[in-house]
């Protein structure tokens, strides 16, 4: 079961892309005025499927 469609899929027929947003507290500007600071990052056209 492939978790992010809900479905088998095959591997010679295609493949499923996606991005991933990954948000972050910022450690190193404590005692700075941007302490507390959340940064988001967002990873474009990632493969979910690899082909060998």
């Amino acid at each position: 079961m492939y978790p992010i469609l809900g479905h088998e899929l095959d591997k010679k027929r295609g493949n499923v892309f996606y991005d991933v947003k990954i948000s972050y507290l910022r450690c190193d500007l404590n005692g700075t005025l941007f302490e507390g600071q959340v940064d988001t990052r967002i990873i474009k056209g990632k493969s979910s499927l690899t082909i060998r």
